[in-house]
């Protein structure tokens, strides 16, 4: 379900800017275009544009691309996205943030809220999730082996832990400060700094396999040793892209149900992991696979950038 939760993060990134329109600057050639008088002086489309952030606009260039796409796979496929696959998507991200639906209807309008979203834009974003899935959904495939596997990351030992994530060493260094002069709850913190979707939770992750490949290294060896870390702290930790520190909550134990009793509830969850990721790896594909001639320096930089953020997955 993390996934997931990462991949919408992503693709809500960039809606808020301008409504999904993957617009480039006007060219130079141009008359500007005169939108609006502020106190009896002109206001131009190239005004406005100039005041939107490279990285806004990239992100919503991006959900373009990523639409533009999706509905052409659609389109061969014979597909149709209705409401019912939307509502579907929406529930699958509540139940993503907490079991309790109170608390998760509370956390997904924070989200909202949070990425400056209104209600048409968050639906859209909605919409091409679902797209995504209608596409990758016929490939998934649930054998024996990665539901045995399943079983043994998620009722074999755990630890449950909180993570802040941060993208310079600097930052990292600040927070642990921070956090071993009793600045401020671990959880307050991640609310206010950490890159990582979890934020929205006060950092708090899912309970994690020390033994679950998928994560990282660092990650994986940390969770070994935090339960007997001074104050549940980890060190500092170096990922591939960006910082990383972790909070000790509590060790979940083995479940003393068996495979056969828990096989129907892992198989769905097999299948949603898989989607998600592959939902992740379709997202990345359609923004490398067509031709994006960009007409502004910062806009392409921001837009490697977008790229290679895509292709970034801190905590599976």
């Amino acid at each position: 379900m993390r996934t997931l939760l990462l991949l919408l993060c992503l693709l809500l990134a960039g809606c808020a800017s301008s409504g999904g329109s993957g617009s480039t600057a006007p060219a130079s050639s141009s008359p500007p275009s005169v939108v609006a008088y502020v106190g009896g002086d002109r206001v131009s489309q190239s005004d406005l544009y100039a005041l939107i952030a490279p990285e806004s606009r990239a992100a919503a260039l991006a959900n373009y691309v990523i639409q533009r796409g999706v509905d052409r796979r659609l389109s061969s496929l014979g597909l149709a996205i209705t409401e019912v696959e939307v509502d579907a998507e929406r529930e699958r991200l509540l139940r993503t943030l907490s079991e309790d639906p109170d608390e998760a209807a509370r956390l997904l309008e924070s989200l909202r809220q949070e990425r400056g979203l209104d209600r048409e834009a968050f639906e859209r974003t909605l919409h091409q999730t679902a797209g995504l899935r209608a596409v990758v959904a016929p490939d998934v495939e649930v054998t024996d082996e990665a539901i045995e596997r399943a079983y043994e990351l998620r009722y074999g030992p755990r630890v449950q832990a909180r993570i802040i994530t941060v993208e310079r060493l600097a930052e990292a260094s600040e927070v642990m400060r921070r956090l071993q002069e009793g600045e401020g709850f671990f959880a307050t913190i991640a609310g206010e700094v950490s890159t990582d979707p979890s934020a929205v939770r006060g950092g708090l992750l899912d309970p994690l396999s020390p033994l679950d490949p998928t994560l990282p290294d660092a990650i994986r060896a940390s969770l070994r040793s935090l339960p007997d870390r001074p104050a549940g702290l980890s060190d500092i930790l170096t990922l591939e892209r960006g910082f990383a520190i972790l909070k000790y909550e509590r060790t979940v134990l083995p479940d003393t149900r068996t495979l056969d009793e828990l096989r129907d509830e892992l198989a769905i969850s097999v299948r949603m992991r898989a989607e998600s990721l592959r939902m992740r790896e379709l997202a990345r594909v359609l923004l490398t696979e067509v031709e994006i001639t960009m007409l502004d320096s910062r806009l392409q930089e921001a837009w490697t950038r977008r790229v290679r953020q895509m292709e970034t997955d801190i905590v599976p």
